[in-house]
C-alpha cells in the first residue's frame, strides 16, 4: 500500500484498491460475479456489498455496466452545476440531490448528459 499511495498519490484508498485488485484477480469477489447479467437495482447492491466501493465508486462500477442513471457525483459535479447551470447553491452536502433534479429529464442517460456537458465545457476553456 505505500507504493501505491506514493506513486499514486491516492492515499487512505491504497489498501482498498489493492485489496479489491486481488479479490477480482483470485475471482473471490463474490458480489461482483455475473454483474452483467444482473437489473440495474441487483447490481447497485452487489456493488455496495464491495469493500472500498463507497457511492461515487459504486456510481462510476455502474456506468461501466451501461447503467447510466446514476451521476457519480463530487466536487467537480458541484463546481459544473455551480457554473454551467448557474446553480450557486449547489455544495458537496447537496449535489447528489441537484445533479438528480438537473438531469432527471435525460433518463435512463443522465450520466452521459452529465459528462457530455462537463467535456463540452472543458473544451471550450482550452
Amino acid at each position: 500500500p505505500a507504493k501505491l499511495r506514493k506513486s499514486c498519490g491516492v492515499g487512505y484508498r491504497a489498501e482498498r484498491i489493492i485489496r479489491l485488485a486481488r479479490a477480482f484477480a483470485a475471482a473471490t469477489v463474490g458480489p461482483a460475479q455475473h454483474l452483467e447479467q444482473a437489473t440495474a437495482m441487483e447490481a447497485r447492491e452487489r456493488c455496495a456489498e464491495i469493500f472500498g466501493l463507497g457511492p461515487f465508486g459504486v456510481a462510476n462500477v455502474m456506468q461501466l455496466l451501461g447503467h447510466y442513471e446514476q451521476i457519480a457525483a463530487d466536487s467537480e459535479t458541484a463546481r459544473h452545476l455551480r457554473q454551467a447551470h448557474g446553480l450557486r447553491d449547489c455544495s458537496l452536502e447537496n449535489v447528489h440531490d441537484v445533479a438528480a433534479r438537473v438531469y432527471e429529464k435525460f433518463a435512463p442517460h443522465q450520466f452521459l448528459r452529465y459528462w457530455t456537458e462537463l467535456w463540452r465545457t472543458y473544451e471550450q476553456r482550452m
